[in-house]
């Protein structure tokens, strides 16, 4: 896995955004509103928390020797329920296509 948070939170929002950009679900664009690390582009997310409970995550699996893709997976399988079933969305993308 990667070893930079911030760096793989935005590959992660890059991946969801384009995905919103072909179905527009409501969902989808809650969560990409609060997530978005672009807005300033200071090493967080526009509603803060949301790059601190990813950031969290990251660094209680850090140690554990699994894949970018798979993290990501991790972390929406935990995203809180307010946002709805974020994980099925990013499933439409393959790893190889992540990875890219």
């Amino acid at each position: 896995m990667t070893n930079n948070a911030y760096e793989l939170f935005k590959k992660m929002y890059l991946c969801l955004d384009s995905i919103w950009d072909k179905n527009q679900e409501e969902d989808l664009r809650l969560y990409l509103s609060d997530a978005d690390p672009l807005f300033y582009e200071n090493g967080t997310s526009l509603d803060p928390v949301v790059f601190e409970d990813f950031k969290k995550i990251f660094n209680e699996k850090q140690r554990e020797q699994i894949t970018d893709y798979d993290f990501v997976l991790c972390y929406l399988s935990q995203l809180d329920s307010y946002y709805g079933d974020i994980k099925k969305y990013f499933l439409t993308i393959s790893k190889e296509e992540f990875n890219k």
